[in-house]
């Protein structure tokens, strides 16, 4: 699943999942099995950065900016 968000104040989030689709019992379940979330200000600086996308990396990565100045205030 691939796609944007448009959000107000200029936000602009892509967000990226893998999905894993399976049947039990006769009824489809979903899975998700990988993600990615990058939101920034349009034109200018990011907000966020979410995702388990390092294919030798069992962690996700979670960075958030200054809203105002794009500084990063969180890693982790």
């Amino acid at each position: 699943m691939v796609g944007f968000l448009f959000c107000l104040h200029n936000v602009v989030m892509q967000v990226r999942k893998g999905l894993n689709v399976r049947r039990m019992g006769g009824l489809p379940q979903v899975r998700g099995f990988s993600y990615r979330y990058v939101a920034w200000v349009q034109g200018h600086h990011p907000l966020l950065r979410y995702h388990n996308v390092h294919l030798n990396d069992t962690d996700y990565h979670h960075r958030v900016f200054n809203w105002r100045t794009g500084e990063e205030v969180l890693y982790e």
